[in-house]
């Protein structure tokens, strides 16, 4: 269980404030609020980037400062927006390893992961398949992936890492809607039995998260399901029903 006691952090000023809240072990929570709400600064407060001016941050009730950053990162298999990918070999970069070090399972690991993300049809064209280049730095047969499949590309590479917990912040910007649905539908198959948190501004994926809990100005100010949000008249049902209202 992941669980924020008091935590507050600072910059010039407090961007989370007395923020107490709780993620239980194998539940998919969603964090969701407006832009500058703080939502980007817990998951980098969890990710050790920062570390808390005021409270503390547990992991099954040991402080996450007290465990080592390396310990740490092996539990956590994030995805974030501004992901970056390195000009070498698409397979280089899921597993961070050269290519001559990755071993048959490692390319079967990562075959699934394309197969859940639709990857698989793209990869497939290339002239090395998954080891392809990404960008021309190092040779002439290499692929600019858009947008859209780099971010899939990113996600395939939590997905790879297998951690016990996912950290999705906003990983699906680029991709339009029908495809973020199916990632996140995909997501929650990969990560069932484990504990995740994403953050999406689309608030139609918010759906599928077993809690949803409501970021405004560094304060929580809702928390429930769905179901239960959209029957209060707060900000969730705000900017769930603006949104709804563009597709309509």
């Amino acid at each position: 269980m992941i669980s924020f006691e008091n935590v507050t952090k600072s910059f010039e000023h407090k961007v989370i404030d007395d923020l107490s809240f709780e993620i239980k072990n194998g539940e998919t929570l969603a964090l969701v609020g407006k832009n500058g709400a703080g939502k980007s600064t817990i998951v980098k407060l969890l990710c050790k980037f920062y570390e808390p001016t005021e409270g503390a941050i547990y992991l099954n009730d040991i402080d996450i400062s007290k465990i080592s950053t390396k310990k740490y990162y092996e539990i956590l298999s994030p995805t974030f927006q501004d992901f970056r990918l390195f000009p070498f070999r698409i397979s280089e970069n899921i597993t961070s390893k050269l290519k001559e070090d990755i071993t048959e399972k490692e390319y079967k690991s990562m075959t699934k992961a394309f197969d859940l993300l639709n990857l698989k049809t793209w990869i497939g064209k290339q002239v090395e398949k998954e080891d392809t280049f990404l960008t021309y730095l190092f040779s002439d047969k290499s692929v600019e992936p858009s947008g859209g499949i780099g971010q899939k590309l990113a996600l395939a590479r939590s997905i790879f890492h297998q951690g016990k917990f996912f950290i999705m912040d906003e990983p699906t910007s680029a991709l339009d809607p029908r495809s973020e649905q199916e990632i996140f539908e995909n997501m929650l198959k990969i990560s069932k039995g484990q504990t995740s948190l994403f953050i999406s501004h689309r608030l139609s994926s918010t759906k599928y998260a077993d809690r949803i809990i409501v970021c405004d100005r560094g304060k929580i100010t809702e928390n429930g399901t769905h179901d239960q949000l959209m029957k209060e008249d707060g900000l969730y049902k705000e900017m769930f029903t603006t949104q709804a209202e563009l597709y309509i």
